[in-house]
């Protein structure tokens, strides 16, 4: 049987579209290519699902249980492969999942991330640019005994950002030989957690740490840790999740410093289920404490990138007339000590100009 590789190389193309799109800065290539003979696929073959240990794989593993054949664990993706003690405990810890859920194990390594740092920092397999298309490598590579790959989501439908791994990426690795599944998406972070909640074999391998923990397979102290463990007591399973051994330290967890929207979005949805749920006034406190933080110093940078210029439009100026008094006040009980800084400058730098002559300024310009 003849390939028919139109279809393929149109989905190549479409791929460097949304590439392009998403990430300005690649440059698109042309795909050609020729056809060849296609062998009969073998009907036995089976389904894979990308398996890393954490809440979005136990989430597809458990949806998908009856279909699914075979795990794929890949070493050098998310734990480089220098790691070779932390490496050896969550691949302990993937060999009893398969073994107790009767699956079978194919574990990877790859070098991947030192060659694709090299051509862009943000090129790295694991949560960049080229995240999905190294899955699709492999799984592609697998496709002489697998004939569907699961590529478990990170984010459900209404939330989803540009990235590497996305439901519209990654299908478009697939072949007339092998299906390539972006999967998940219809739930969101918190129903996966209460989903894997009922597992107790996901409960005692969970693994979400990204780090090296000196013992188990969780730091139970990056910030990755401690907002699963958040999500696990907000579903009331964290007391019987064994991979992680201590409680959730409140006060560290309040002082999570966040930067990314979807973390911002993650942290909202449990703060819903907790307020929800009603019986962790605590969890609550210190979830709206990282929330509020996170909307203060966007806030902040905004003002900051914006001050200026609103002031000198012609509204910014009406209002800094008309509220100047009221401005003033709301800065100072802000921050004092830097309205006196800000104050004392600039009545240095107008006593300079008025009386020097702006001879301070010139000084500090020569220093300079």
């Amino acid at each position: 049987m003849i390939r028919d590789i139109r279809g393929e190389i149109w989905r190549m193309h479409t791929i460097q579209d949304i590439i392009n799109a998403w990430f300005p800065g690649y440059t698109s290539i042309s795909v050609e290519a020729e056809s060849s003979s296609l062998a009969e696929s073998d009907d036995n073959r089976g389904i894979g699902a990308f398996f890393s240990g954490g809440i979005d794989a136990f989430y597809t593993l458990l949806k998908h249980r009856d279909e699914i054949t075979t795990l794929i664990f890949i070493h050098g993706f998310d734990i480089q492969l220098e790691k070779n003690e932390f490496r050896r405990r969550a691949s302990k810890s993937v060999r009893e999942v398969a073994a107790e859920f009767g699956k079978e194990l194919v574990e990877v390594e790859t070098n991947l991330p030192e060659s694709l740092e090299k051509i862009s920092p943000s090129f790295i397999p694991a949560g960049g640019d080229a995240h999905g298309a190294v899955l699709a490598s492999i799984a592609l590579l697998l496709s002489p005994r697998l004939k569907e790959v699961y590529i478990p989501s990170s984010v459900p439908y209404h939330v989803m950002d540009p990235w590497g791994s996305h439901v519209l990426l990654d299908p478009l690795w697939s072949t007339e030989d092998m299906a390539i599944v972006h999967d998940g998406c219809e739930a969101d972070r918190i129903k996966k957690t209460f989903a894997v909640a009922q597992s107790e074999v996901a409960l005692r391998n969970l693994r979400v740490c990204l780090f090296k923990p000196e013992e188990g397979i969780n730091c139970e102290k990056c910030e990755k840790c401690l907002r699963t463990m958040a999500e696990l007591r907000a579903v009331g399973a964290l007391d019987r999740c064994s991979s992680f051994t201590t409680q959730l330290d409140l006060r560290k967890f309040s002082e999570i410093k966040i930067e990314k929207h979807l973390l911002y979005y993650l942290y909202g949805g449990t703060l819903q289920t907790v307020e929800r749920n009603g019986n962790d006034p605590e969890l609550a406190n210190a979830l709206k404490q990282i929330i509020k933080n996170y909307e203060f110093n966007k806030l902040a940078k905004g003002l900051n990138d914006e001050m200026v210029p609103f002031f000198e439009s012609s509204i910014g100026r009406r209002l800094l007339n008309s509220r100047k008094n009221t401005i003033m006040k709301y800065l100072w009980h802000a921050d004092p000590a830097w309205m006196l800084k800000e104050v004392s400058r600039e009545s240095l730098k107008l006593a300079d100009q008025k009386v020097l002559g702006g001879l301070i300024n010139k000084l500090r310009d020569l220093r300079r």
